[in-house]
Protein backbone atom coordinates (compact mmCIF):
# COMPACT_ATOMS: atom_id res chain seq x y z
CA UNK A 1 0.00 0.00 0.00
CA UNK A 2 1.20 3.40 -1.15
CA UNK A 3 1.74 6.01 1.51
CA UNK A 4 0.55 9.62 0.77
CA UNK A 5 1.55 12.68 2.59
CA UNK A 6 -1.30 14.65 3.66
CA UNK A 7 -1.70 17.86 1.26
CA UNK A 8 -1.85 20.69 3.80
CA UNK A 9 1.04 19.46 5.73
CA UNK A 10 3.78 20.51 3.15
CA UNK A 11 1.85 23.73 2.38
CA UNK A 12 3.47 27.57 3.68
CA UNK A 13 6.91 28.93 3.12
CA UNK A 14 8.65 26.67 5.93
CA UNK A 15 9.20 23.30 3.27
CA UNK A 16 12.71 23.59 1.07
CA UNK A 17 12.91 20.35 -1.30
CA UNK A 18 12.20 18.23 -4.38
CA UNK A 19 10.97 15.41 -2.00
CA UNK A 20 7.53 16.22 -1.26
CA UNK A 21 7.23 12.91 1.06
CA UNK A 22 6.84 12.32 4.58
CA UNK A 23 7.37 8.90 6.30
CA UNK A 24 3.93 8.29 8.34
CA UNK A 25 5.44 7.95 11.54
CA UNK A 26 7.13 11.53 10.72
CA UNK A 27 3.74 13.10 9.86
CA UNK A 28 2.97 14.10 13.48
CA UNK A 29 6.25 15.83 14.63
CA UNK A 30 6.88 17.86 10.77
CA UNK A 31 3.50 18.46 11.00
CA UNK A 32 4.14 19.75 15.26
CA UNK A 33 7.48 21.26 13.69
CA UNK A 34 5.68 23.33 10.98
CA UNK A 35 3.48 25.15 13.56
CA UNK A 36 6.89 26.46 16.07
CA UNK A 37 6.96 29.97 15.52
CA UNK A 38 10.70 29.75 15.98
CA UNK A 39 11.12 26.94 13.16
CA UNK A 40 11.90 29.01 10.19
CA UNK A 41 12.47 26.28 7.70
CA UNK A 42 12.53 22.32 7.32
CA UNK A 43 14.30 20.24 4.60
CA UNK A 44 12.75 16.94 3.87
CA UNK A 45 15.57 14.45 3.14
CA UNK A 46 15.81 11.00 1.01
CA UNK A 47 13.21 8.21 2.48
CA UNK A 48 15.80 4.55 3.10
CA UNK A 49 14.15 1.21 3.56
CA UNK A 50 15.51 -0.40 6.70
CA UNK A 51 14.76 -3.76 8.13
CA UNK A 52 12.12 -4.00 10.72
CA UNK A 53 12.30 -2.43 13.55
CA UNK A 54 11.33 -0.39 16.36
CA UNK A 55 10.02 3.35 15.74
CA UNK A 56 12.56 6.13 17.17
CA UNK A 57 13.77 9.95 16.70
CA UNK A 58 17.65 11.01 16.64
CA UNK A 59 18.20 14.67 16.90
CA UNK A 60 21.86 16.24 16.25
CA UNK A 61 22.40 19.85 16.80
CA UNK A 62 23.64 21.51 13.82
CA UNK A 63 25.00 25.44 13.36
CA UNK A 64 21.39 26.25 11.33
CA UNK A 65 19.44 24.44 14.10
CA UNK A 66 18.75 20.58 14.31
CA UNK A 67 19.06 17.19 12.07
CA UNK A 68 15.97 15.15 12.77
CA UNK A 69 16.47 11.56 12.08
CA UNK A 70 12.98 9.60 12.11
CA UNK A 71 13.01 5.77 12.05
CA UNK A 72 9.79 4.38 10.91
CA UNK A 73 9.22 0.21 11.32
CA UNK A 74 10.70 0.28 8.15
CA UNK A 75 11.79 3.36 7.06
CA UNK A 76 14.21 6.11 8.20
CA UNK A 77 14.40 9.80 6.80
CA UNK A 78 16.28 12.28 7.76
CA UNK A 79 15.42 16.22 8.05
CA UNK A 80 16.66 19.24 8.78
CA UNK A 81 15.28 22.10 11.18
CA UNK A 82 16.33 25.45 11.02
CA UNK A 83 15.56 27.35 14.39
CA UNK A 84 18.15 29.27 16.40
CA UNK A 85 16.10 27.89 19.52
CA UNK A 86 17.70 24.26 19.00
CA UNK A 87 16.98 22.89 22.70
CA UNK A 88 13.00 24.09 22.59
CA UNK A 89 12.40 22.27 19.45
CA UNK A 90 14.16 19.07 20.36
CA UNK A 91 12.31 19.38 23.59
CA UNK A 92 9.05 19.76 22.03
CA UNK A 93 8.80 17.23 18.93
CA UNK A 94 10.02 14.61 21.68
CA UNK A 95 6.64 15.55 23.77
CA UNK A 96 4.86 14.75 20.07
CA UNK A 97 6.53 11.66 19.69
CA UNK A 98 5.80 10.40 22.86
CA UNK A 99 2.11 11.63 23.15
CA UNK A 100 1.57 9.68 19.53
CA UNK A 101 2.94 6.68 21.58
CA UNK A 102 5.76 5.73 19.17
Amino acid sequence: MRHKTPKKLLEGGKFASSNSTIIPDAIGVIGSAKSLVCVTKIVLGVINQVRPGQPRLKFTVIPAGLRLQIRGVNRVQKFFIYTSRSGEVEEKLRGVWEISGK
